[in-house]
C-alpha cells in the first residue's frame, strides 16, 4: 500500500482477475458505493513487489 495526497493505493496480485472481481462485487453487494477505483494490469515478473520489497530496509 502506498500513500500520499489524500490517495490510498493497494496492489494485489490475484490468479484469478475475473473471480476475485466476482468475489469483490458480490462482497459489496447490498451496500452503498465506495469511492474506490479498481484498475488492473499485468505485472508477470512481479516488479512492483520487487522494487518495493528491496527498498524496504531488514527484509
Amino acid at each position: 500500500m502506498s500513500t500520499g495526497n489524500g490517495r490510498k493505493e493497494w496492489i494485489w496480485y490475484v490468479k484469478d482477475v475475473e473471480g476475485w472481481m466476482g468475489k469483490l462485487n458480490e462482497l459489496l453487494s447490498g451496500h452503498k458505493a465506495y469511492p474506490i477505483e479498481v484498475e488492473i494490469s499485468q505485472d508477470p515478473e512481479w516488479s512492483t513487489y520487487h522494487n518495493f520489497v528491496s527498498g524496504v530496509k531488514g527484509i
